[in-house]
């Protein structure tokens, strides 16, 4: 089933939505920034989830609207990429329900190890059991300063992910705590270290997740026309 979740936004932001005349994500961002315009604001967060099947044709564009800032974010020219401002974390998940939580819930966790909040995050459902989550993680200078840095054992291109272990025996449950946080990231453990100081363990694992892939994308999900900026 689709989600029935309403779009929660920051603190002096407000929630917008708006009615795609076409079954696309295409218009979304220029839908919503009219809305926004009229109270003198800008489109901080999107959220697109587009359902097209036998039994469910629908398109569900929200968003929030933010008060401007310094240095506006350039968005992207085609709604399936992120900006070259924010860091790309997009991914898919094979034999889901049709449930766009799915790709909230673990773009908010792909985004919070960076740590960034969520920018544009866009669901499409391929064929039968499969989303397609665009997920772009924007900086956060707030979320930064409070977030302290982690010692981060990966590579650039793995995600981080570390936490502290409730294991009385310390450290023995890190492998396996590892693997199973990484394939709920839709990807592979590829590496984990694993330290114990006086009572507390903490494990730190790296992440291997497969480059999205696009080619399964149907030419209806998306238009090849331009975004008007």
């Amino acid at each position: 089933m689709q989600s029935g979740e309403a779009l929660s936004c920051g603190n002096g932001e407000t929630n917008t939505c708006a009615v795609m005349s076409r079954n696309t994500c295409e218009d979304c961002r220029k839908e919503l920034q009219t809305n926004c315009g009229l109270q003198r604001k800008v489109v901080s967060h999107l959220e697109c989830n587009h359902w097209d099947h036998k039994h469910i044709k629908e398109t569900v564009c929200e968003g929030c609207c933010g008060v401007p800032q310094p240095c506006p974010l350039q968005p992207p020219a085609a709604m399936k990429k992120c900006a070259a401002t924010d860091t790309d974390r997009s991914f898919s998940i094979e034999n889901s329900p049709l449930d766009c939580n799915r790709c909230r819930d673990d773009c908010n966790t792909r985004c919070g190890v960076i740590p960034a909040k969520v920018g544009d995050q866009i669901c499409v459902s391929i064929g039968s059991g499969k989303l397609h989550c665009t997920c772009c993680c924007r900086e956060d200078s707030a979320l930064i300063a409070q977030s302290p840095t982690p010692e981060n054992i990966c590579k650039s291109e793995e995600i981080y992910v570390a936490f502290q272990l409730s294991d009385p025996q310390g450290c023995g449950s890190c492998a396996g705590d590892c693997t199973s946080k990484c394939s709920g990231l839709g990807g592979s453990m590829k590496s984990q270290e694993c330290t114990t100081k006086s009572s507390s363990s903490r494990c730190k694992c790296c992440c291997e997740t497969p480059s999205p892939s696009l080619e399964a994308i149907t030419s209806d999900s998306y238009s090849s026309t331009s975004e008007v900026r």
